[in-house]
């Protein structure tokens, strides 16, 4: 964990509220992993605690390789909102990180995956296709697909649409929107029991709203397929300290921010 005072290089804004930043911060970039945060400083005016946002990995990057990594959020309060004003050249955004547990890899050449994400949660989840697309090209990786889901097809053509040519390097990306404007209508677990039967899937990863992810838990733990986490959850320090972020895992509290945020699905509370 470093503490880095980074400058924002690029901006943009992706779509109506969601904004992407790249952030020189060479440390917390060099030693960042997929499924991990920093802690941002927004100095709002009205509280000076840090907000925690997924490390995504550059367009065409990977981890370990560059000095910098993109932030992509939501604006949703005071301090997404002061973060979202700042402009290419601020040279003071005061981060912690990389903080918390990311994905386990171990293994994983031999497995046949799928990426299962919804909304902004699918950030953590496009850094993790970043690392996959690395190890396929040291292995023989079976393909990797995507499953990814959103309300409308306004929210499809960004963030995430500079990632299509490295998703489709790795498999099929399927696509539900609640709305049905794009792709299949409904919600990503809806058609998650065909997909898993369909590719032959034996590992799942996934990201996104809370009530999304204990669907998937049910479902993998029906088909007794393994599946990785990664929760969301509200945050003071994430360093484990204030135990604000507490969720129930093997019957014992945990800590979103140091013990997580990804756990084994099949290990969480959801009640």
């Amino acid at each position: 964990m470093f503490q880095e005072f980074g400058t924002i290089t690029d901006k943009s804004c992706l779509a109506p509220g969601i904004y992407r930043l790249t952030i020189n911060a060479r440390k917390i970039a060099e030693n960042a992993k997929p499924g991990q945060f920093v802690m941002v400083r927004c100095y709002d005016g009205q509280s000076f605690l840090r907000r925690p946002f997924s490390i995504a990995a550059e367009t065409g990057s990977v981890f370990g390789q560059q000095s910098t990594f993109n932030l992509i959020f939501k604006v949703k309060g005071h301090g997404t909102q002061w973060l979202s004003e700042q402009e290419i050249g601020y040279r003071f955004l005061n981060m912690i990180g990389p903080l918390g547990h990311g994905y386990n890899l171990t293994g994983i050449e031999s497995k046949k995956i799928l990426l299962a994400g919804g909304g902004i949660g699918m950030i953590s989840l496009v850094s993790l296709a970043v690392e996959l697309i690395k190890i396929k090209r040291q292995a023989s990786l079976p393909k990797v697909h995507v499953l990814f889901g959103d309300k409308t097809i306004k929210y499809m053509d960004t963030p995430y649409a500079e990632h299509l040519a490295h998703w489709n390097f790795l498999g099929e990306l399927i696509v539900t929107t609640e709305d049905g404007s794009y792709g299949h209508q409904g919600m990503v677990t809806d058609i998650l029991p065909s997909i898993i039967k369909k590719k032959a899937i034996d590992q799942i990863f996934a990201c996104g709203p809370k009530a999304m992810l204990k669907k998937v838990a049910e479902i993998t733990q029906a088909l007794k397929v393994p599946c990785q986490v990664c929760l969301e959850e509200k945050m003071a320090c994430g360093v484990g300290a204030c135990y604000s972020c507490v969720c129930k895992v093997k019957g014992h509290n945990m800590r979103v921010c140091k013990d997580g945020p990804v756990f084994d699905a099949k290990e969480v509370d959801w009640s």
